[in-house]
Protein backbone atom coordinates (compact mmCIF):
# COMPACT_ATOMS: atom_id res chain seq x y z
CA UNK A 1 0.00 0.00 0.00
CA UNK A 2 2.74 2.49 0.90
CA UNK A 3 4.54 2.18 -2.46
CA UNK A 4 1.25 2.60 -4.32
CA UNK A 5 0.27 5.57 -2.16
CA UNK A 6 3.73 7.13 -2.45
CA UNK A 7 3.58 6.88 -6.26
CA UNK A 8 0.15 8.53 -6.37
CA UNK A 9 1.25 11.38 -4.05
CA UNK A 10 3.78 12.71 -6.57
CA UNK A 11 3.36 16.38 -7.47
CA UNK A 12 2.65 15.66 -11.15
CA UNK A 13 -0.35 13.50 -10.22
CA UNK A 14 -1.87 15.69 -7.50
CA UNK A 15 -4.22 17.49 -9.87
CA UNK A 16 -5.24 14.33 -11.75
CA UNK A 17 -8.73 13.28 -10.56
CA UNK A 18 -8.20 9.60 -11.39
CA UNK A 19 -4.89 9.48 -9.48
CA UNK A 20 -6.56 11.26 -6.56
CA UNK A 21 -9.36 8.66 -6.51
CA UNK A 22 -6.86 5.79 -6.59
CA UNK A 23 -4.88 7.40 -3.76
CA UNK A 24 -8.03 7.76 -1.64
CA UNK A 25 -8.97 4.17 -2.49
CA UNK A 26 -5.49 2.97 -1.44
CA UNK A 27 -5.79 4.72 1.90
CA UNK A 28 -9.24 3.34 2.75
CA UNK A 29 -8.32 -0.14 1.53
CA UNK A 30 -5.26 0.04 3.81
CA UNK A 31 -7.57 0.88 6.71
CA UNK A 32 -9.76 -2.08 5.76
CA UNK A 33 -6.77 -4.42 5.63
CA UNK A 34 -5.57 -3.23 9.04
CA UNK A 35 -9.06 -3.63 10.54
CA UNK A 36 -9.48 -7.08 9.04
CA UNK A 37 -6.05 -8.62 9.49
CA UNK A 38 -4.66 -7.12 12.70
CA UNK A 39 -6.92 -9.14 15.04
CA UNK A 40 -6.06 -12.47 13.35
CA UNK A 41 -2.48 -12.88 14.61
CA UNK A 42 -3.55 -11.57 18.02
CA UNK A 43 -6.20 -14.30 18.29
CA UNK A 44 -3.42 -16.90 18.12
CA UNK A 45 -2.25 -15.74 21.57
CA UNK A 46 -5.79 -15.06 22.83
CA UNK A 47 -5.00 -11.34 22.76
CA UNK A 48 -7.71 -10.31 20.28
CA UNK A 49 -9.77 -7.77 22.21
CA UNK A 50 -12.42 -7.67 19.47
CA UNK A 51 -13.57 -11.09 20.68
CA UNK A 52 -14.41 -9.80 24.15
CA UNK A 53 -14.85 -6.03 23.96
CA UNK A 54 -18.23 -4.94 22.51
CA UNK A 55 -17.05 -1.56 21.27
CA UNK A 56 -13.89 -2.91 19.58
CA UNK A 57 -15.89 -5.72 17.97
CA UNK A 58 -18.42 -3.29 16.52
CA UNK A 59 -15.76 -0.76 15.50
CA UNK A 60 -13.68 -3.42 13.73
CA UNK A 61 -16.71 -4.70 11.79
CA UNK A 62 -17.74 -1.17 10.84
CA UNK A 63 -14.23 -0.13 9.73
CA UNK A 64 -13.73 -3.33 7.76
CA UNK A 65 -17.02 -3.23 5.86
CA UNK A 66 -17.06 0.55 5.41
CA UNK A 67 -13.48 0.71 4.11
CA UNK A 68 -14.00 -2.11 1.61
CA UNK A 69 -17.25 -0.52 0.37
CA UNK A 70 -15.68 2.93 0.01
CA UNK A 71 -12.66 1.45 -1.79
CA UNK A 72 -14.85 -0.37 -4.32
CA UNK A 73 -16.95 2.70 -5.07
CA UNK A 74 -13.90 4.97 -5.41
CA UNK A 75 -12.43 2.64 -8.03
CA UNK A 76 -15.82 2.69 -9.79
CA UNK A 77 -15.73 6.50 -9.67
CA UNK A 78 -12.25 6.38 -11.24
CA UNK A 79 -13.76 4.32 -14.10
CA UNK A 80 -16.41 7.03 -14.55
CA UNK A 81 -13.66 9.67 -14.57
CA UNK A 82 -11.76 7.79 -17.29
CA UNK A 83 -14.97 7.61 -19.34
CA UNK A 84 -15.52 11.35 -18.93
CA UNK A 85 -11.92 12.27 -19.75
CA UNK A 86 -11.86 10.05 -22.86
CA UNK A 87 -15.13 11.42 -24.26
CA UNK A 88 -15.20 13.21 -27.59
CA UNK A 89 -17.67 15.65 -26.02
CA UNK A 90 -15.90 18.68 -24.56
CA UNK A 91 -18.70 19.13 -22.01
CA UNK A 92 -18.11 15.62 -20.61
CA UNK A 93 -14.33 16.10 -20.57
CA UNK A 94 -14.78 19.31 -18.56
CA UNK A 95 -16.60 17.30 -15.86
CA UNK A 96 -13.44 15.30 -15.18
CA UNK A 97 -12.03 17.61 -12.51
CA UNK A 98 -10.32 17.17 -9.17
CA UNK A 99 -13.13 19.11 -7.48
CA UNK A 100 -15.77 16.71 -8.86
CA UNK A 101 -13.64 13.72 -7.81
CA UNK A 102 -13.44 15.14 -4.28
CA UNK A 103 -17.19 15.79 -4.21
CA UNK A 104 -17.81 12.23 -5.38
CA UNK A 105 -15.49 10.94 -2.66
CA UNK A 106 -17.36 12.88 0.03
CA UNK A 107 -20.68 11.52 -1.27
CA UNK A 108 -19.38 7.94 -1.35
CA UNK A 109 -17.91 8.17 2.16
CA UNK A 110 -21.14 9.67 3.53
CA UNK A 111 -23.52 7.17 1.91
CA UNK A 112 -21.29 4.18 2.69
CA UNK A 113 -20.93 5.24 6.33
CA UNK A 114 -24.71 5.55 6.66
CA UNK A 115 -25.26 2.13 5.06
CA UNK A 116 -22.55 0.37 7.06
CA UNK A 117 -23.62 1.93 10.38
CA UNK A 118 -25.86 -1.14 10.75
CA UNK A 119 -22.70 -3.06 11.75
CA UNK A 120 -22.74 -1.24 15.10
CA UNK A 121 -26.10 -2.85 15.83
CA UNK A 122 -25.55 -6.25 14.23
CA UNK A 123 -22.13 -7.28 15.55
CA UNK A 124 -21.64 -8.57 19.10
CA UNK A 125 -18.63 -9.87 21.01
CA UNK A 126 -18.46 -13.00 23.22
CA UNK A 127 -20.82 -15.04 21.05
CA UNK A 128 -20.89 -18.82 21.19
CA UNK A 129 -22.00 -21.23 18.46
CA UNK A 130 -20.80 -18.80 15.77
CA UNK A 131 -17.77 -19.03 13.45
CA UNK A 132 -16.11 -16.14 15.32
CA UNK A 133 -16.66 -14.70 18.79
CA UNK A 134 -17.19 -11.25 17.20
CA UNK A 135 -20.01 -11.97 14.76
CA UNK A 136 -23.53 -10.95 13.78
CA UNK A 137 -25.87 -11.48 16.71
CA UNK A 138 -28.93 -12.75 14.78
CA UNK A 139 -29.56 -14.63 11.56
CA UNK A 140 -31.43 -11.62 10.12
CA UNK A 141 -28.45 -9.36 10.85
CA UNK A 142 -26.18 -11.88 9.16
CA UNK A 143 -28.38 -12.07 6.06
CA UNK A 144 -28.74 -8.27 5.82
CA UNK A 145 -25.00 -7.76 6.33
CA UNK A 146 -24.11 -10.41 3.72
CA UNK A 147 -26.64 -9.07 1.19
CA UNK A 148 -25.40 -5.51 1.61
CA UNK A 149 -21.82 -6.73 1.18
CA UNK A 150 -22.64 -8.82 -1.91
CA UNK A 151 -24.75 -6.17 -3.63
CA UNK A 152 -23.46 -2.78 -2.52
CA UNK A 153 -19.79 -3.60 -2.04
CA UNK A 154 -19.20 -6.11 -4.83
CA UNK A 155 -21.89 -6.57 -7.48
CA UNK A 156 -23.17 -3.03 -8.20
CA UNK A 157 -19.71 -1.35 -8.33
CA UNK A 158 -18.35 -4.23 -10.43
CA UNK A 159 -21.18 -3.99 -12.98
CA UNK A 160 -20.74 -0.21 -13.18
CA UNK A 161 -16.95 -0.60 -13.61
CA UNK A 162 -17.53 -2.99 -16.52
CA UNK A 163 -20.09 -0.65 -18.13
CA UNK A 164 -17.91 2.45 -17.82
CA UNK A 165 -14.83 0.48 -18.87
CA UNK A 166 -16.58 -0.58 -22.08
CA UNK A 167 -17.81 2.98 -22.63
CA UNK A 168 -14.22 4.22 -22.21
CA UNK A 169 -13.01 1.71 -24.82
CA UNK A 170 -15.78 2.93 -27.11
CA UNK A 171 -14.71 6.56 -26.56
CA UNK A 172 -11.08 5.71 -27.38
CA UNK A 173 -12.13 3.95 -30.59
CA UNK A 174 -14.33 6.89 -31.59
CA UNK A 175 -11.49 9.34 -30.98
CA UNK A 176 -9.06 7.21 -33.01
CA UNK A 177 -11.60 7.06 -35.83
CA UNK A 178 -11.92 10.84 -35.78
CA UNK A 179 -8.14 11.25 -35.86
CA UNK A 180 -7.73 8.85 -38.80
CA UNK A 181 -10.59 9.53 -41.22
CA UNK A 182 -10.95 7.14 -44.11
CA UNK A 183 -10.89 8.45 -47.65
CA UNK A 184 -14.09 8.16 -49.57
CA UNK A 185 -14.17 6.27 -52.86
CA UNK A 186 -16.54 8.96 -54.18
CA UNK A 187 -13.99 11.76 -53.85
CA UNK A 188 -14.04 14.39 -56.59
CA UNK A 189 -10.96 14.81 -58.68
CA UNK A 190 -9.99 18.38 -59.47
CA UNK A 191 -7.77 19.06 -62.47
CA UNK A 192 -5.19 21.79 -62.61
CA UNK A 193 -7.61 24.46 -63.84
CA UNK A 194 -10.00 23.83 -60.93
CA UNK A 195 -12.70 22.04 -62.95
CA UNK A 196 -14.04 18.60 -62.25
CA UNK A 197 -12.99 16.03 -64.90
Amino acid sequence: MSTHSHTLEQRALRSNPCAWLFLASSIVNGIGILAGLTPRPLSTWSADLTNTNQFLCKLRAFLLFDAITIGSWLIMLAAVDRWLSSSISAIRRQRSTLKNAQRGTILIVTVSTIIEAQQFYCFEANLTNTPLKCYTQTMICGIVSDLFFALITILIPLILMIIFGLLTISNVRKSQFRLHPTTSSNAFLINSNGNEP
